[in-house]
């Protein structure tokens, strides 16, 4: 498991390479089939507007409420990887 945020009644998480968010007893996987490539989504954000941020070390991605897919934003962001000198 990696990063986690909760909104009202959803625990978002990153499990393995996916997506997760479990409400209610139920969890649903967000993934490839959701436009969401396979990574280590190890910190996630909710907006005010119900948006759902995460990122990997070298991608941002965003699901805007009441849809299924997210979107990648900021393709070209730099990797949030630390690397001591």
């Amino acid at each position: 498991m990696h990063g986690i945020a909760r909104n009202g009644s959803q625990l978002w998480f990153g499990c393995g390479s996916r997506l997760s968010v479990e409400e209610s007893g139920r969890v649903s996987t967000f993934g490839p089939a959701e436009s969401l490539p396979a990574g280590n989504w190890d910190a996630i954000g909710i907006a005010s507007n119900g948006s759902v941020w995460t990122r990997s070390p070298s991608s941002l991605y965003r699901k805007p409420p009441g849809t299924a897919r997210l979107v990648q934003e900021k393709p070209d962001i730099a990797s949030s990887v630390f690397r001591a000198p």
